[in-house]
């Protein structure tokens, strides 16, 4: 692990890793990052990670896991945080036999806070997200568990973008949490984020999961925080964001999103998407996904009766992977 907490502008660039990382420990608490493990900034000032790769497995593989975060490129990010061009090819993988607090794995960055920018980073096909947590452990309301092709979780602040991302590679999760989801883009969105023209070509698979559980072909659960009296209430777009793997949960899927869930705050848009593939749900079986019947499956569950936010979509189409995956 890199750990940066840096207080003037600073600049990483061309780095490669391409040596397989695995920390095997009792109780694991930290980062692990084929380029950074943390990276932070103050309020004035900006960190870069720009055209840098990694080529290595990363594993976290401990007994009990406190607030575990794995990223191929940055395992966390906070404050003013610019990711460019960056492709990892190598798997990001968290293993524990129990979760006692949030833990989060991302293709790209495991966790995300502060003002966040990402812009055309790549997660290789082959370099697979898994997540896998055997109990909740004894602090049952906090063991929540993501994993995204891109970002495990998602809590920035207002103004931050991803953009032009892409995620090749499959994203599973096999957990007992309080909570659990899993985004072929986003695990999950707690915050502010502007996402446009991302494309997900890998298969998010919830298998052996319990609790809330939550895949979507873009982003696996919308769950953002605010206020009652609208005071910073999140600010959510998906625009021309597009999906086109096979989608399955124990519980709930969707192809936009699994669900829009909790107590959710602010606005969120979605237009221009496109969707394809395939989705699972339950015991069912998964149905492949046509221009006759995709509307049917673009979430599982938006929670009813809250006056703290609103869920806009419009023109979602269907479409095939061979269209874009160029």
């Amino acid at each position: 692990e890199l750990h940066m907490w840096q207080n003037g502008n600073t600049e990483i660039t061309g780095c490669y890793n391409r040596k397989d990382i695995t920390v095997t420990s009792i109780v694991a608490d930290g980062w692990l990052g084929g380029i950074v493990g943390r990276i932070s900034s103050n309020d004035s000032k900006t960190g870069v990670i720009k055209s840098c790769h990694n080529t290595a497995a990363l594993t976290l593989n401990c007994s009990t896991v406190n607030a575990g975060k794995v990223g191929g490129i940055a395992a966390a990010t906070v404050s003013n945080i610019v990711i460019e061009n960056c492709d990892n090819s190598g798997s990001c993988c968290l293993v524990s036999k129990s979760v006692e607090n949030a833990s989060h794995v991302g293709g790209i960055v495991g966790r995300a806070e502060g003002n966040l920018s990402m812009t055309g980073n790549v997660n290789k096909e082959g370099a697979d997200v898994r997540l896998e947590v055997k109990s909740k452990g004894s602090n049952t309301a906090g063991s929540t568990c993501s994993a995204g092709g891109v970002v495990g979780l998602s809590q920035c602040s207002s103004g931050s973008t991803m953009t032009g991302n892409i995620n090749k590679a499959d994203v599973a999760t096999a957990c007992t949490g309080n909570q659990v989801m899993a985004g072929g883009i986003v695990g999950v969105v707690q915050s502010h984020l502007a996402m446009s023209d991302n494309i997900n070509f890998g298969d998010v698979s919830m298998s052996d999961a319990t609790g809330d559980i939550f895949a979507g072909g873009i982003v696996g659960a919308f769950n953002m925080h605010g206020s009652a009296d609208a005071t910073d209430n999140p600010v959510v777009s998906l625009l021309r964001d597009k999906s086109f793997g096979a989608i399955s949960s124990t519980a709930r899927s969707g192809l936009l999103f699994g669900a829009y869930a909790w107590d959710c705050f602010g606005m969120t848009t979605i237009n221009d998407c496109v969707v394809g593939g395939s989705r699972q749900q339950g015991t069912g079986a998964a149905v492949v996904i046509t221009k006759d019947n995709f509307a049917s499956y673009l979430w599982s569950w938006v929670r009813s009766g809250s006056v703290n936010s609103t869920l806009i979509q419009k023109n979602t189409t269907f479409g095939v992977a061979s269209d874009y995956n160029k």
